[in-house]
């Protein structure tokens, strides 16, 4: 499902089934389904995401679309040069606005991803900061790597709690 055609970026007006939610749950799904570094081609990656990825002047693969009237975007990334020993597949969530709601993007959110890793047999969890700040999630099965980055959702007016939402998810072939 990769294309020929140049790397632009989509709207959801052109792939209405792809909303975020959607995406998530089609990376997450490709996730639990690795069993190894060598699932990692692109198109393996293409076909177990369904994603209609286009080449970028890196040599990469990639999609992405912008939410209209939100600043949100989001899409998937695929990156394997020769000089490279690793493969590296992300998932991220980006607004031009910092500090912005998440909620657009955030119907899986990130102990969605964490309780399905684990069930998959992914071993893992936070990793803190020297002075006992969150930095990430890592992860790893087999010699499949797995680090995913957070954001909370700003609080809303009346206070109410943050929901823990991802802001990026990378797949790293291990050595």
């Amino acid at each position: 499902m990769t294309s020929s055609s140049d790397y632009k970026l989509s709207s959801l007006a052109e792939y209405p089934e792809l909303t975020p939610g959607e995406v998530s749950r089609k990376f997450l799904k490709f996730l639990v389904s690795l069993d190894s570094a060598d699932d990692l081609s692109v198109a393996a990656v293409s076909q177990g995401l369904g994603l209609p990825l286009k080449r970028t002047i890196s040599d990469g693969y990639a999609f992405r679309i912008v939410l209209p009237e939100s600043g949100w975007s989001y899409g998937v990334d695929y990156l394997e040069l020769a000089r490279m020993t690793k493969k590296t597949l992300s998932l991220d969530f980006a607004n031009k606005t910092a500090g912005q709601d998440a909620t657009p993007v955030c119907e899986v959110g990130l102990n969605d991803f964490v309780s399905e890793l684990k069930r998959a047999g992914y071993s893992g969890g936070p990793e803190y900061g020297e002075i006992g700040q969150l930095e990430n999630y890592s992860f790893r099965k087999g010699k499949v790597d797995v680090l995913i980055r957070e954001w909370g959702v700003p609080l809303s007016r009346d206070g109410a709690a943050t929901r823990a939402c991802v802001e990026s998810v990378s797949v790293h072939s291990a050595e």
